[in-house]
């Protein structure tokens, strides 16, 4: 620990080789997710090449990178929960507002025609693997790890092109919705 301290590149990557494997299983067990787990792994190892000059030299390195790797992962699954609470009120949100928008059944044809067109138009401007993973999402009920494993991607991937395709689809829907809320007010 004291070679790294001191800035020692062997020393460091000797330690690297030592502890990786150990560290992304650790952060396995919490995770669950083998690609994460390695993505923490190689964070800690950053973090502690980085901030070297303020390692203690008192405790073993297995201690400190373990403590760090169960931090790392606690605050990696607070920020999944929240990513997720956060997606599921969105969702809940565009429902309400879809369902509120179809109580009258004379137009609701005509509205669900306007929102198909809105989403097909919207899907043109998206790239196709998007289209993809949106349908196997939503049409095919695949869940975003099924779909990583599924087109050979990370599952991180898969999170960022739905939230791009979902972002899409709310704000041309959001301007439709708002545009049909005002003209029902003043017609």
């Amino acid at each position: 620990m004291r070679q790294v301290r001191d800035g020692n590149v062997a020393a460091f990557e000797l330690l690297y080789e030592m502890y990786f494997n150990r560290i992304a299983s650790y952060a396995y067990r919490f995770v669950k997710d083998d690609e994460v787990a390695r993505e923490i792994a190689q964070e800690i190892f950053l973090k502690i090449w980085e901030k070297r000059s303020f390692l203690s030299v008192e405790y073993p390195f297995a201690q400190i990178g373990l403590a760090m790797t169960r931090n790392l992962c606690i605050d990696y699954l607070r920020k999944q929960a929240h990513k997720k609470r956060y997606e599921d009120h969105e969702i809940q949100m565009d429902r309400e507002l879809a369902l509120g928008a179809l109580t009258d059944p004379v137009s609701e044809k005509l509205i669900l025609k306007d929102i198909e067109a809105i989403v097909n138009q919207s899907f043109e401007g998206l790239p196709d693997i998007n289209k993809q993973i949106y349908q196997l999402n939503r049409e095919h009920g695949l869940t975003y790890t099924e779909i990583a494993e599924k087109l050979n991607v990370s599952t991180k991937t898969i999170e960022y092109r739905m939230m791009q395709t979902l972002r899409v689809l709310r704000a041309n829907l959001k301007d439709f919705f708002m545009l049909y809320f005002l003209f029902d007010i003043f017609f």
